[in-house]
């Protein structure tokens, strides 16, 4: 009897051992549990429920509402964009209305707005850039110092020093009397023209101001040659001498364009005065105020003859008839794009035939550079069709051809980089 009280007391003790053994081994697996493991319980797997159908109508409602709100924009848009076209669109006259613009009747607002802007813009050279500005900066520049100096006009009429640069002038000494005798002319001139970096050999920097040398005294007085320019040098290296022109480091040369922008008209008065010069005492507002009319008034005429080839070449362009637009090219030496003129040809008959409908406007048209067989005219141009619509600036590159103007090139270029 005893025997089995003790098997069942050693039993007893045994279960209990491996009793606690097990709890012991539960709470150090407990205990070293990674994080990244879990019991999935029904009671974790109805919240992971709710949270996951709660996140999915979230997601619905958001992308409801954002829906909406482009929708609301949109028609928001179109309605102020209408309002806006009825606002300036006064409605021509029946008598002046042309069989070309009875076709654009049924035309998009977007069509129709561009027309109104044009009707106000064209005649009178109203679409001509306004360089009838004031005078507000001249140039004085003493070959002696070799110092270039630009001066600003206050509102009052005041003038006073905004800048001076280090210049090179002409390799030899004294007023410019020939072609190519390498001097710099002494007188008074004016920048009538602006060339930029894709119209120069590199040696001349980030672009150049043409002066109208020679000037009526220099005509008088038999003086020769041409293109004395204020201009900048070949990149890394500094202006030393030049072959007549006004040479300046490019940093400078930019510091000076940001005044002067697009320049036509501006007065650069050229001295050689070894003793002080104070800058301000040379300008007699008065005295270049009338010779810069002149020059105004010479530059403006030139823009009317190419407002009247660009008003054509407008139109060719519009009525989608390709041999009325080539004939504005200069087909055996025209590039556009990286295109040779047949390639461009192909390329506008492709969009002649399936456009139904072009529309351009040509505003703030302007010569940067005129010789008697070269130009470069510089515009915005915004083209609508209806298919398309760009708003960006223009330049074409023409020569003289017996008595009519060709485009030799064409390229486009943001429209913030014009003069305005």
């Amino acid at each position: 009897m005893d025997r089995i009280r003790r098997f069942f007391q050693f039993y007893a003790k045994s279960l209990q051992f491996h009793f606690e053994t097990w709890k012991r081994s539960r709470e150090i697996a407990r205990a070293y549990r990674s994080p990244r493991q879990f019991h999935l319980t029904p009671t974790l797997l109805r919240r992971a429920l709710i949270v996951a159908v709660a996140l999915a109508a979230a997601a619905v409602l958001i992308a409801g509402a954002s829906a909406m709100l482009k929708v609301i924009k949109a028609v928001e848009k179109r309605v102020a964009h209408s309002w806006s076209a009825r606002k300036i669109m006064p409605a021509p006259p029946p008598a002046r209305v042309s069989a070309r613009e009875e076709g654009r009747a049924a035309a998009p607002d977007s069509l129709i707005h561009s027309q109104s802007v044009k009707a106000e813009t064209t005649g009178a050279g109203k679409n001509l850039l306004n360089l009838q500005e004031p005078l507000v900066f001249c140039i004085v520049a003493n070959k002696a110092t070799k110092t270039l100096y630009l001066l600003q006009q206050e509102a009052g009429g005041r003038w006073f020093l905004k800048y001076n640069f280090s210049i090179a002038i002409g390799k030899n000494e004294g007023p410019k009397e020939t072609a190519g005798d390498k001097k710099t002319p002494e007188g008074t001139y004016f920048v009538i023209g602006r060339k930029d970096q894709d119209e120069l050999a590199s040696i001349y920097g980030p672009l150049a101001y043409v002066l109208n040398y020679p000037n009526d005294e220099d005509v008088k007085a038999g003086r020769t040659g041409q293109g004395i320019w204020i201009h900048g040098t070949a990149p890394d290296s500094q202006p030393v001498v030049s072959r007549g022109c006004l040479k300046l480091d490019n940093s400078n040369l930019l510091k000076l364009a940001a005044s002067l922008r697009l320049g036509i008209g501006t007065p650069v008065i050229i001295v050689n005065q070894p003793a002080f010069l104070d800058p301000v005492a040379l300008v007699h507002s008065g005295e270049l105020q009338s010779k810069r009319e002149k020059i105004l008034a010479a530059y403006a005429d030139k823009e009317k003859a190419f407002l009247s080839m660009l008003t054509a070449w407008e139109q060719a362009w519009e009525s989608r008839d390709i041999n009325a637009y080539g004939r504005f090219y200069n087909d055996a030496d025209f590039s556009g794009e990286g295109m040779s003129w047949n390639a461009w040809r192909q390329r506008k008959l492709s969009i002649f035939q399936n456009t139904r409908l072009i529309a351009v406007t040509l505003q703030n048209i302007v010569v940067t550079d005129f010789t008697d067989s070269t130009a470069v005219v510089k515009f915005v141009q915004e083209y609508v069709s209806s298919g398309t619509s760009s708003l960006n600036g223009k330049k074409l590159y023409c020569v003289k051809s017996g008595d009519q103007w060709k485009i030799t090139r064409e390229n486009t270029f943001p429209k913030e980089e014009l003069t305005l």
